[in-house]
């Protein structure tokens, strides 16, 4: 009998503790966690992204805020028209939502320790963590879907991403976003980075985000 009761006892400790370790590992969307927000969770509902509260605000042109080191006046660079309308670059970096990280790790080798944008972001601290990064095209649109639980955003500026693409087509171009009615998470790519003759001001913004 009483071996009977403490094997009872047991398997009902064993359910209990089993419960509270799934309770305690499981996120949600929305959730204040690692520093930041959650936004993004992926399939194993352990691992995902969270975004600051804030914005980092990056001023200067070119691609994230630094023109040609070689070259000032050029501020299209790394792009190059090669024909009219048709821009392509050396760097380019991946749209998957988790890829800000990698992205920004070439951004940093590309430009010899990186971009007005990228530098900011990668010597941030904030809530005790030092890993944040730019978002990838993808983790922005998720972002802009999820942005009620973001804190306020800027609708009038736009935010850089770390994606930047380079086809033989139209759509090549450094990838940012803007927030004003954007719940669907539109994406645009500029190739006149910052151009005021172009598309913008010499005024971006970033939202750091990191991994957890």
């Amino acid at each position: 009998m009483h071996k009977r009761s403490l094997l009872i006892f047991l398997s009902s400790f064993l359910v209990l503790v089993s419960c509270n370790k799934t309770a305690s590992s499981s996120h949600h969307v929305g959730d204040h966690f690692g520093g930041g927000i959650i936004f993004y969770i992926d399939s194993s509902g352990q691992h995902g992204l969270v975004a600051s509260m804030f914005d980092l605000a990056v001023a200067g042109y070119g691609p994230w805020g630094l023109p040609s080191p070689s070259d000032p006046s050029n501020i299209f660079y790394p792009f190059a028209e090669t024909a009219p309308g048709n821009w392509v670059s050396p760097l380019a970096t991946d749209t998957s939502i988790m890829s800000g990280d990698r992205n920004c790790a070439l951004i940093d080798s590309f430009y010899n320790n990186g971009t007005d944008a990228s530098d900011l972001v990668r010597k941030l601290t904030l809530n005790g963590y030092n890993d944040w990064f730019m978002p990838s095209s993808g983790a922005a649109r998720e972002i802009c879907k999820e942005q009620q639980y973001l804190g306020a955003f800027n609708d009038t500026a736009i935010y850089w991403t770390s994606t930047i693409l380079s086809p033989n087509s139209s759509d090549s171009g450094v990838a940012y976003f803007v927030f004003k009615n954007n719940y669907a998470g539109v994406i645009s790519y500029t190739c006149a980075c910052c151009s005021p003759d172009k598309c913008c001001s010499s005024f971006g913004l970033v939202r750091p985000v990191r991994k957890f």
